[in-house]
């Protein structure tokens, strides 16, 4: 009977779904302003459920879910949309697994300039927040100025309004 549970749970979608929803629940924290999910401690299982889900299916889940997390904690809607938040959770969590041993994720060239050490550092937490739009090489690499929601354009909440 176990045998047969796990092999549903395998080939489940909606548990993959419930377990990455686990994760992200227990992994991020809520500020007013943005965002960090904290990977290191479970690196095994997002690895697994990455793998579960398939990367693009995965990563746009997650942006989903932070979005509407983020907006339940703060009761505003986060300044960047679900694609700008996927693509970056993307790239932290690519460059992290891959580093940390896990293979199949593919590293940014602009990675490359960096020692593993660095590299597990600096990505072993995403942190999101508008405040990074004003950094040119984050704006410029997680396109911030076309994430920015359609909701939020050109009003004092956008970072790249015409003042």
């Amino acid at each position: 009977m176990k045998d047969t549970q796990a092999a549903h749970k395998e080939k489940n979608p909606e548990s993959a779904e419930q377990e990455l929803c686990r994760l992200l629940d227990k992994n991020t924290r809520y500020q007013e302003e943005g965002f960090t999910v904290c990977l290191e401690a479970d690196a095994a299982d997002w690895d697994r459920v990455i793998r579960r889900l398939g990367r693009k299916r995965a990563y746009r889940l997650m942006g989903e879910r932070i979005c509407q997390r983020y907006l339940a904690e703060t009761g505003e809607e986060f300044l960047f949309d679900v694609r700008c938040v996927a693509f970056e959770l993307q790239f932290h969590i690519d460059i992290y697994l891959r580093t940390a041993g896990f293979r199949g994720y593919p590293l940014h060239p602009a990675s490359l300039a960096f020692s593993r050490a660095s590299l597990l550092r600096h990505t072993k937490d995403v942190d999101v927040y508008p405040a990074d739009a004003r950094d040119l090489k984050q704006r410029l690499l997680f396109g911030y100025r076309r994430g920015v929601r359609k909701d939020y354009r050109g009003t004092g909440k956008d970072p790249f309004r015409r003042r």
